[in-house]
């Protein structure tokens, strides 16, 4: 795939979090452990090269907790795509931090060029299901609901597991294709 090149683009960006440091995350409250990958500051996400994989006319759908959900939201206007929905991933489990428990995460979905997604099939679901896996790990129903609806190529950045239909592309997609 030549650089730019992509219509759709999933992000799971390695969020740091203050609270936690610079490659852990919290669990079981004030406990936390080592990530198994290097986690980015905001200021490196918003530089991160983007257009390196999105094409001009592209979705892009980038995960988010709810603590991040704003850093999330700019980096649609930094990178130039347009906001146009949150999608909630209604987890089986959760973490529970300061007294509320986290069973939900978001894809921001933005887009530059004409809209992207097929008006055949079925329609998306605001609101989905599915399994966690280890840790950042996304649902296998997420991806499966972008095939339906969005054109190739697809790409996952910073992929925690390879998706049929989408190449895959950060420092733990070593064996994954890419």
């Amino acid at each position: 795939m030549t650089a730019g090149s992509y219509h759709t683009v999933v992000m799971d960006p390695p969020w740091r979090t203050a609270s936690t440091g610079p490659n852990s995350v919290p669990c079981g409250g004030k406990i936390s452990r080592n990530l198994d990958y290097d986690a980015m500051s905001d200021s490196e996400i918003a530089a991160f090269p983007i257009d390196k994989f999105a094409a001009p006319k592209c979705s892009l759908f980038i995960w988010s907790t709810h603590k991040k959900l704003p850093v999330a939201m700019s980096l649609l206007d930094t990178w130039g795509f347009k906001y146009y929905f949150l999608f909630t991933w209604a987890k089986r489990g959760g973490l529970t931090m300061q007294g509320i428990h986290r069973s939900t995460e978001f894809a921001v979905f933005g887009y530059r060029g004409p809209y992207p997604l097929s008006y055949t099939a079925p329609a998306l679901p605001a609101v989905f299901g599915g399994s966690s896996g280890r840790h950042s790990e996304k649902p296998a129903t997420f991806y499966k609901m972008l095939r339906a609806k969005t054109p190739p190529p697809r790409i996952d950045l910073f992929a925690r597991r390879p998706h049929d239909g989408f190449d895959s592309w950060g420092d733990q997609a070593a064996g994954l294709r890419q």
